[in-house]
């Protein structure tokens, strides 16, 4: 079945055949898309977690010199 909508692969734009609605060639470009696509999700999770942790040991901190002035 030829897919009559001349839609294209959204990794590498090739066209594609088959089912309607497929959005990818094959599952190389589906893994690849993915991954560029959560990648950003990622690194953005990560500068997340170290500001927290910054945080906490701050706060840890600031909670020890209180009690060592207490």
């Amino acid at each position: 079945m030829i897919n009559t909508m001349d839609t294209t692969c959204l990794y590498c734009d090739e066209i594609l055949f088959g089912r309607l609605g497929k959005k990818f060639c094959s599952p190389h470009c589906r893994s690849a898309y993915h991954y560029n696509e959560n990648k950003h999700k990622k690194d953005k999770l990560y500068d997340l977690l170290i500001i927290i942790s910054y945080k906490y040991a701050e706060l840890f901190f600031i909670s020890l010199r209180q009690k060592n002035q207490a």
